[in-house]
């Protein structure tokens, strides 16, 4: 089967999940079937043989695509329809986005799948469109059937392994963020994750703790203000020597490698996978992880980590305790990494789902 990864362009630079997931499986998959990827004419990429580079898009892709940017590659897939079979969708689900793709299906006379990239704000039947939908946990599959939206497949969201980060790499980007000595980070979102104000508490009450790096994409226009409104409670606690901010760093993966731990205390998910790549890149790199207690965290972090309520005395007590027990997690996050967050794993579960939607199609609809 032919199957056209309908996505943002899987071009440099790689900080989006948007990005990282489907390219983990086009790179994984076996070959069995013939898959085509949206990139740009320079940056074509270098992909396995089965693989073919589709030069559609003009940018290097925001993190919400503009109305133009959507048309634009709207038609230019509508025009290469007889060149695939099956369309792949990965997006977060909202009205536009999946209007604007059941009628790219539609006119292209052709099936498809979504994977749901992370939860809508409100799951509802009304935004399932494609023969088969993939979720990254069951958490979110739970949601979509109370709202009486019928799934079909969890497919936990996978990155590509690498060779750990060298210490040059690590150095870099310890520079890069300004940052010395001992740290723990938080690569969160300024404007949507949340939980800053946790850790805030506790820093302001422990003085023995490393720094505290927190770090956020900018995603929209407004991600310049919450960053702002942050340093601007740092500063009033006080807190500025110990606590640091830095927007998009240039190699993450090596930054999260240099930190003594992960911390991911979010009150959301929003605009993030269900398990945030972040996370992925701690466990490659045996780093352990501290989550708060959101449902889809507590599905996945397992022995990876610790997943906790947002109260400051337990992410104190987890924070004391990782000289102890952070190694044991990081081996364990690792071992979770191979097998139940491989590419390979990951690449296995679609192109047995591509033989399913090529058999016997479903039509969406409601849960019963």
């Amino acid at each position: 089967m032919r199957v056209l990864l309908v996505t943002k362009p899987l071009v440099a630079p790689w900080n989006d999940s948007g990005k990282l997931v489907p390219r983990a499986l086009a790179r994984a998959s076996s070959g069995r079937h013939a898959i085509q990827v949206l990139v740009t004419a320079d940056q074509p990429g270098e992909w396995p043989a089965h693989v073919e580079p589709v030069p559609l898009h003009h940018g290097r892709g925001r993190h919400r695509p503009g109305a133009d940017e959507h048309l634009r590659m709207m038609w230019g897939v509508w025009r290469r329809r007889a060149t695939f079979d099956l369309l792949h969708f990965f997006f977060q689900p909202h009205p536009p986005a999946v209007r604007a793709a059941r009628i790219l299906a539609r006119a292209c006379g052709r099936r498809s799948i979504h994977t749901v990239l992370s939860a809508p704000r409100e799951p509802s039947a009304s935004l399932l469109f494609a023969q088969r939908t993939v979720t990254l946990t069951q958490a979110t599959a739970r949601a979509f059937a109370r709202s009486g939206g019928l799934t079909h497949a969890v497919i936990p969201p996978a990155i590509e392994d690498m060779p750990p980060a060298d210490p040059a790499r690590i150095a870099a980007a310890r520079t890069h963020a300004g940052i010395d000595g001992a740290f723990v980070i938080y690569p969160g979102d300024f404007e949507f994750s949340g939980g800053h104000d946790v850790l805030f508490d506790v820093w302001e009450a422990a003085a023995d703790l490393p720094v505290l790096l927190v770090s956020g994409r900018a995603k929209t226009a407004r991600a310049a203000g919450a960053r702002a409104a942050l340093e601007a409670e740092v500063a009033r606690r006080g807190l500025a020597a110990r606590i640091r901010f830095a927007d998009t760093v240039p190699d993450m993966p090596a930054l999260i490698a240099g930190a003594e731990a992960l911390l991911f205390p979010a009150r959301s998910l929003h605009a993030k996978t269900d398990l945030p790549l972040v996370v992925l890149e701690a466990w490659r790199e045996r780093r352990p992880v501290l989550a708060s207690d959101l449902p889809e965290l507590v599905e996945t972090i397992g022995s990876g980590g610790r997943t906790l309520p947002l109260e400051p005395d337990a992410w104190l007590a987890a924070l004391r305790a990782l000289p102890a027990e952070g190694a044991a997690m990081g081996a364990a996050g690792r071992a979770a990494f191979e097998t139940r967050y491989s590419a390979a794993a990951a690449a296995a579960a679609y192109e047995a789902l591509y033989d399913d939607v090529g058999v016997s199609p479903s039509v969406p609809g409601r849960s019963t």
